[in-house]
């Protein structure tokens, strides 16, 4: 026989005969009782050849020689599945089909070589199926219920969000209140182009809003709610104590490469927004970037690849600065992730996705870049902040920002930065604790991605796969995460993280208080092209050079590490992907 061998269930009994393509005809092999057996041979030349329903009679036939043998054998019930990938590639390849009936279940891939995104089920006897269900390459959980047998199901791919970062509340003197997410720049083995992976950004300092203690101390939850790992690191609590004219910011953005952001504070004053604003079509968004009021700029053609988006532009008139001493732009929006799967995807077309990228006006009716990577906001709706010291080479206070990154702005401003005292308390958690506790409900805004998530609308249950392995046991754990040690606090999903910190004295006299988090770790997702993205381990640590990284690196083996390994480490997870 040739090499060719190709499988279908060509007489609907529910198990997968095979075709064999040799040289000078075709050898269908039908299975049953445990082995294949040889069915009467098939005088066609047994080159290429392609199996599929052709004529949507629900029988299986034969591509061959340039002509189609039609399969007239009588058989069983049958369902056909279309799959059409929505965030995951479009042709559903690496989906995982499951169709159960009363009595069997059966399980099949989508693959490149078959018929684009079509799976074909032999049903035997059954008239009807219980559920078909799917898993995407990107992590979305998909169930059908009950239907008849006989017909061909066109499903498309929910737009829903498996993965994303850990998400945080804060007390504010009558609720957790929603803050955002964190850490959205510490993803591990996040595939940026195949073989290639991103190197991850560890820390992340992350404005609060108002804070008031409960029980004389200011009190935050952070909730694994999504289908991922956690690895908490380290948390502080920064307060600072600034004159009530200026707003202080962080100097964070999410980059797409080292060097990352260094920690700075910008005391920030007259904040205000562009004069003019207009994007690549020319059209006048000004006002969509003037508030923060849910209304960003979305003007731009996304591809069918997500988090990609064409190429588009918006140009900024940030007026006369010639009185700033130290002009900064702040930003607050969000980004709509490319998974691993997207850049995979991507990848097959030619495609590459580059962070949002700024030029100037150079005086002369021109632009000059000045950064290839200004940054974005790190996930859900945040700030970002890009220093601009320094970067004008006239009197001409114009920029522009170019991506295909799918980013969207709520707000654009400018403001100056002012050398003024602050003083800056640091505090390590006094508790903390990690417990289970579910999964808050969100409101997506105007239908996307950017998730308002609400602390007191609890579920029980989510969708999820399981990563393999080791999670931190649940109770105190406040040893784990008052230095950045790599002795991390393992969240599977549905876990909480209480930290509570000791409250302070009120700010001295003429001061206002402003309250940062400090969070440092990593996290993890479960995408089919993402590094590892089954297991827990192995462990991440800051020494590596990469993740995956290489044989010759390892996780610290020292007493220390070891001991915590052992102490802490002893919730044991089933993985569940399939």
């Amino acid at each position: 026989m040739g090499s060719a061998r190709l499988s279908a269930d060509f007489d609907n009994d529910g198990d997968l005969d095979l075709l064999a393509c040799e040289d000078e005809r075709l050898q269908p092999l039908a299975y049953g009782s445990g082995q294949f057996r040889p069915q009467s041979p098939i005088d066609e030349p047994g080159g290429a050849a392609l199996v599929a329903d052709f004529n949507g009679d629900g029988r299986v036939d034969i591509w061959t020689g340039g002509r189609v043998l039609y399969n007239q054998s009588e058989g069983g019930h049958w369902i056909e599945i279309a799959a059409q990938g929505l965030n995951s590639n479009r042709d559903g390849v690496g989906a995982k089909v499951e169709v159960k009936t009363t009595h069997r279940l059966q399980k099949r891939e989508i693959r490149s070589e078959g018929y684009a995104g079509v799976l074909h089920f032999g049903l035997a006897q059954s008239d009807s199926v219980e559920f078909i269900r799917i898993l995407w390459p990107g992590g979305v959980r998909q169930t059908e219920l009950a239907t008849g047998a006989g017909q061909r199901l066109e499903l498309t791919e929910l737009d829903r969000k498996g993965t994303s970062c850990p998400i945080l509340y804060a007390w504010d003197g009558e609720r957790y209140r929603f803050v955002t997410d964190i850490l959205g720049g510490a993803i591990i083995g996040y595939l940026t182009a195949p073989g290639q992976y991103y190197q991850p950004d560890t820390d992340e300092y992350v404005r609060l809003g108002p804070l008031v203690p409960k029980d004389g101390h200011y009190v935050l939850q952070l909730a694994n709610q999504l289908e991922e790992i956690i690895y908490v690191d380290a948390l502080e609590l920064i307060a600072v104590d600034h004159p009530p004219e200026f707003d202080v910011y962080p100097n964070e953005r999410l980059l797409s490469a080292p060097p990352y952001p260094e920690f700075k504070l910008y005391p920030l004053q007259g904040l205000r927004p562009p004069v003019a604003a207009r994007d690549h079509r020319g059209a006048d968004v000004l006002a969509t970037l003037e508030e923060i009021d849910d209304e960003w700029y979305d003007g731009f053609d996304r591809l069918d690849i997500h988090g990609y988006a064409e190429d588009y532009a918006l140009e900024l008139n940030l007026g006369d600065l010639s009185a700033f001493a130290h002009p900064v732009l702040l930003g607050y929006g969000w980004v709509d992730y490319a998974h691993s799967t997207s850049n995979w995807s991507a990848s097959q077309r030619g495609l590459s996705l580059y962070p949002p990228r700024l030029s100037v006006a150079d005086g002369e009716g021109g632009w000059v870049e000045v950064s290839a990577d200004m940054g974005c906001p790190a996930g859900l709706p945040k700030h970002a902040l890009f220093d601009l010291a320094g970067l004008f080479p006239s009197d001409d206070y114009r920029l522009r920002i170019e991506t295909n990154t799918a980013l969207y702005w709520d707000q654009l401003l400018v403001g100056d930065a002012v050398d003024v005292p602050l003083s800056v308390h640091r505090l390590q958690p006094a508790r903390s604790d990690l417990h289970w506790r579910g999964y808050p409900a969100h409101t997506a805004i105007k239908g996307t991605f950017a998730f308002r998530y609400h602390y007191d609308q609890l579920a029980l249950e989510a969708p999820w796969g399981t990563h393999a392995g080791a999670f931190t046991r649940f109770g105190p754990v406040e040893e784990l995460i008052g230095d950045i040690d790599d002795r991390f606090v393992i969240m599977f999903h549905g876990d909480e993280l209480t930290i509570e910190f000791a409250a302070l004295p009120p700010p001295a006299a003429g001061l206002v208080r402003s309250f940062l988090l400090y969070a440092d770790g990593f996290g993890k997702d479960m995408d089919l092209h993402s590094a590892h993205s089954l297991t827990v381990g192995p462990l991440p640590f800051h020494g590596m050079s990469g993740y995956p990284y290489p044989a010759h690196e390892h996780y610290p083996q020292t007493s220390a590490h070891l001991e915590y390994l052992q102490e802490y480490n002893t919730r044991w997870v089933k993985g569940y992907y399939e």
